[in-house]
């Protein structure tokens, strides 16, 4: 089978998307498919290591033994320019339709949705090379970018849905994380035999338990101290505000250290506002090599998992199955009622306080860290969970029966 895979991130970049789909990619080829996928370059951060061809090109491939990956320019230097950042977009979206062309035929389209604007080129490619597209729609747009309030004008948000039905309207399956997210999409038109349901995974040999006196807290001097951790994104929707107050209120307690470990657009403000107020239970570190996440993880004591307040109630961030089968217990500052509290009710792995209450994180920490063997337990009942739920072997399985179903179906 030949599959045409198009997602805003592939390694060597390590967001979630990346090693997701850099995963899921490697299991397909390794099944004996044929893999192209349609990306982005790399970022600055994840250069070292990438092909230099493509660099100072609009699109331009890689080829291994196991498949061929087509990228396309950032174009980052647009978004400086007055207007700049639409175009990008725009533009951004014709290189992705060219390289989906330039890829060649395939028997199944699989695309990772959001951006929306990614969606409807692979809608187009799926178009032209009259080839089934399997949507695997994790955070819903334009629905997310509304309710955290990134999009405001009601004539783009009519002209975004609009968009989307387009795009529900044709794809040929559905692939979504959350009952959740299939809830939704029962609602705005979409038969329950075109969707199935596929967590987001972990390679749990990868990813699992270890000593906590681990190179990571001996090169950082964490020796002796009670960690709490987090590792990723530092925006507007993980709302590391309220960790930071949380680590004010910390600072007699001594033994506690909240190290954050990422980049993002709320870190410059964080950092500023951490040396402000002399606090010296709070570190910042850049984005680590994807190798050293599972230190990381090791080395905590808890790890944190803080989202906005207005995170839509069906969102189950990728990080969750990565903290699950690290074995160490959870604290998530996350909407009440939602789906991921009541994942992390079920599995026993760690406790939840709301967005933005930095005293309940405050005293959730201190508890935990009174009650070392609760924190224990709990880390052990999310790597059970993980090791049921979110083992990659089984996933990627499920992608690849779905892809296979649709395939068939359109010869």
């Amino acid at each position: 089978m030949r599959v045409l895979v198009v997602v805003g991130s592939f390694p060597p970049d390590t967001t979630s998307t990346a090693s997701l789909y850099g995963e899921l990619a490697d299991d397909l080829a390794a099944a004996g498919h044929d893999v192209a996928v349609v990306t982005e370059g790399p970022s600055a951060s994840s250069r070292r290591g990438a092909s230099p061809r493509w660099f100072g090109t609009f699109i331009a491939s890689e080829r291994s033994d196991a498949m061929v990956v087509w990228r396309v320019s950032r174009l980052l230097w647009m978004s400086r320019i007055p207007g700049g950042s639409a175009m990008r977009y725009l533009l951004a979206s014709l290189l992705y339709v060219l390289a989906g062309l330039r890829a060649g035929p395939a028997d199944v389209l699989l695309l990772y949705s959001p951006p929306l604007n990614l969606a409807f080129a692979a809608y187009l490619i799926a178009r032209l090379r009259r080839v089934p597209l399997v949507f695997n729609l994790q955070d819903i747009h334009p629905k997310v970018l509304v309710d955290l309030g990134f999009v405001r004008n009601r004539m783009i948000i009519r002209v975004l849905e609009g968009v989307e039905r387009l795009l529900y309207r044709d794809a040929s399956h559905f692939i979504v994380y959350s009952r959740d997210n299939a809830a939704y999409l029962e609602r705005h038109g979409v038969p329950a035999g075109q969707i199935t349901i596929v967590p987001n995974w972990v390679d749990t040999a990868v990813v699992a338990p270890g000593p906590k006196a681990n190179d990571f807290r001996k090169r950082h001097g964490l020796e002796g101290k009670f960690v709490v951790s987090y590792a990723g994104t530092i925006g507007k929707a993980q709302h590391l505000e309220a960790v930071v107050e949380a680590a004010r209120s910390l600072e007699p307690t001594e033994d506690i250290e909240i190290v954050l470990v990422g980049d993002g657009d709320s870190r410059a403000a964080l950092e500023s506002w951490v040396a402000a107020r002399n606090l010296g239970n709070v570190r910042f570190l850049p984005f680590q090599p994807k190798h050293e996440y599972v230190n990381i993880l090791n080395a905590s004591d808890i790890c944190l998992l803080p989202l906005n307040k207005d995170t839509p109630p069906e969102t189950v961030p990728g990080k969750l199955p990565q903290l699950m089968a690290g074995g160490r217990a959870i604290l998530a500052a996350v909407p009440p009622g939602g789906y991921l509290e009541s994942i992390i009710a079920s599995a026993g792995c760690g406790v939840c306080v709301p967005p933005g209450d930095s005293s309940a994180l405050g005293a959730a920490i201190l508890a935990l860290r009174d009650d070392p063997g609760l924190a224990a337990r709990m880390g052990a009942n999310g790597r059970v969970y993980a090791e049921r739920e979110y083992a990659r072997v089984s996933c990627t399985a499920r992608y690849l029966q779905v892809m296979r179903k649709v395939a068939r179906s359109a010869a």
